[in-house]
């Protein structure tokens, strides 16, 4: 016994210990009904994702009669360290003690914060400065007696927070704990045909490909019936691809965020995500390309747009497609803003120059007289 991480309990009675305990279990059943909430709608996710992919078959009763099931499965093969407490109680020469045998961070926080709570551990090495060798003494004495004193009472009392298996889950139980798209994708990536593929464009292809496939959000329909699921994601959409790129980029919006951040937002047209971007601003229009090859060419820009343009080093360029009556996010690249205007100025100059020629542009009379001179 080198070291003993325990507490003693400032309770005088049986009655004082039983009512500390159940507060604590109260207060641990809140800490577990979230624990175990979420892992049951990350499962109930999980199973309507997958129904909606075509990746699994509708079972008897509801996505989440069957998310229930499998989570308690789990459950009794392994329960997981964030769901389960234990706590052993020993009672030695008019000391109570407690030790927490295993229990996740939240319960032992639960724990510690309470009043009747004091840390009381003890350890074969150097005494603590803080404390008498006359108490340290003791401690080691109460500590020896209940670890390994005969079999009875002094052996302990155990706090088990979950005997058995653990509860059902309702809808009210899990609808704060649904986990987001992101999330989702993650579940069911493994499942989907190049989920698991180590190039990363592929990759990014087929979270694209998932996340047009799956609802936005998880309702209760959803979670309690399998024909409302059915019946709100078609069979089409279960083996939908995303819609091909437009060839070329014809209009833009520019919007800048509440942080400073700015945001074109273009129709999506493949552009590489390896490859540099580049914005090309002018006095009235704006023009992108990539790799020497022009992707876009917005005329009639706002005046307004054009100014913050100017004032960026570089930008965000989202491509955005327009698909079943929303706008879903399919690219971002961060773009290089090139002022070109002066140069545009420039060449127009001496474009008009060349094709007009000296003659048209100054009167004949005043070309005679630079010749008299």
């Amino acid at each position: 016994m080198a070291v003993v991480d325990g507490y003693r309990l400032r309770v005088k009675t049986l009655e004082d210990l039983s009512r500390v305990v159940s507060s604590f279990r109260a207060e641990s059943l809140r800490i577990f009904g979230r624990h175990y909430g979420r892992f049951v709608a990350a499962e109930v996710a999980k199973t309507i994702d997958l129904y909606t992919l075509g990746k699994t078959e509708k079972k008897a009763g509801s996505p989440l009669a069957a998310a229930n099931e499998v989570c308690r499965a789990s459950f009794r093969q392994q329960p997981k360290a964030e769901f389960d407490c234990e706590i052993e109680i020993y009672f030695v020469e008019g000391v109570i003690l407690a030790r927490v045998l295993k229990a996740h961070d939240d319960y032992r926080r639960a724990w510690v914060a309470r009043p009747e709570v004091i840390k009381w551990s003890w350890s074969s090495g150097a005494r603590p400065k803080n404390i008498s060798e006359k108490s340290w003494k003791t401690r080691e004495l109460c500590w020896r007696s209940a670890l390994s004193g005969p079999p009875g009472v002094a052996t302990g009392l155990r706090f088990k927070l979950v005997e058995g298996h653990p509860p059902a889950m309702t809808w009210s139980g899990i609808r704060r704990y649904l986990p987001g798209l992101e999330q989702r994708i993650q579940l069911v990536l493994p499942f989907v045909d190049g989920g698991g593929s180590q190039n990363p464009e592929d990759l990014s292809a087929t979270k694209r490909r998932v996340a047009l496939a799956l609802p936005r959000e998880i309702t209760r329909e959803m979670v309690l019936s399998y024909p409302a699921l059915a019946s709100t994601r078609s069979a089409e959409l279960r083996k939908s691809e995303p819609s091909p790129a437009r060839s070329t980029i014809d209009h833009a919006d520019v919007v800048q965020s509440s942080d400073g951040r700015v945001f074109v937002a273009v129709p999506y047209v493949g552009l590489d995500v390896e490859s540099r971007v580049f914005l090309q601003v002018a006095d009235n229009h704006i023009a992108i390309t990539q790799n020497a090859t022009q992707y876009g060419f917005v005329a009639d820009v706002p005046r307004a747009a054009v100014d913050l343009l100017r004032e960026c080093k570089s930008v965000t360029i989202v491509e955005v497609e327009f698909r079943n009556g929303r706008r879903l996010l399919r690219a971002k690249h961060v773009s290089i803003v090139q002022d070109i205007s002066l140069t545009e100025n420039v060449s127009r100059s001496l474009g008009r120059w060349r094709a007009k020629g000296v003659a048209q542009s100054r009167k004949d009379g005043e070309i005679r007289e630079w010749e008299r001179e």
